[in-house]
């Protein structure tokens, strides 16, 4: 899998990565000169970057875990992602210019998933989908004709 362009009014489409794993979900960068990747390497996905016009694909995460990409900053320095570190789902950003990480939210449940995190125009949120798994008990009351079929446990 790999990631290619094409017109809105047609012509030929044009391949911008050529990878042997897989590369996926691209995000235009605001001055349209990069994209923000998934890179897939063996069971783990990192964030590159690659010009808009194809060429080499530079990796800047090295994480284990997921790394799935949503948006830049405005001002195209930064991408803000979803990560998973040890079954917990955060959101997190990378400098295109200096790989330098840094987690934005704090969230400590394994039970749920953060996704899309998208930056505002301005630059001063980021909002995301976050899911939360709650477990609740359920009974179920039997038919008198079923009620002798059933067992415990």
């Amino acid at each position: 899998m790999n990631v290619w362009t094409q017109r809105l009014d047609g012509g030929p489409r044009r391949r911008v990565t050529d990878d042997r794993e897989a590369i996926s979900y691209p995000v235009w960068s605001p001055d349209g000169r990069w994209l923000a990747l998934e890179v897939k390497r063996g069971e783990r996905t990192q964030i590159g970057v690659v010009s808009s016009a194809g060429g080499a694909i530079e990796l800047l995460t090295a994480d284990a875990g997921q790394n799935w990409p949503h948006s830049w900053s405005p001002d195209g320095e930064r991408i803000v992602y979803a990560a998973e570190r040890d079954a917990v789902w955060n959101i997190w950003e990378v400098s295109r210019r200096t790989r330098a990480t840094r987690q934005l939210t704090h969230f400590t449940s394994s039970s749920g998933y953060v996704r899309y995190p998208a930056w505002s125009p301005r630059g001063s949120r980021i909002v995301f989908e976050r899911e939360t798994r709650t477990a609740t008990i359920w009974t179920v009351r039997l038919a008198p004709s079923l009620a002798g079929l059933a067992t415990s446990d």
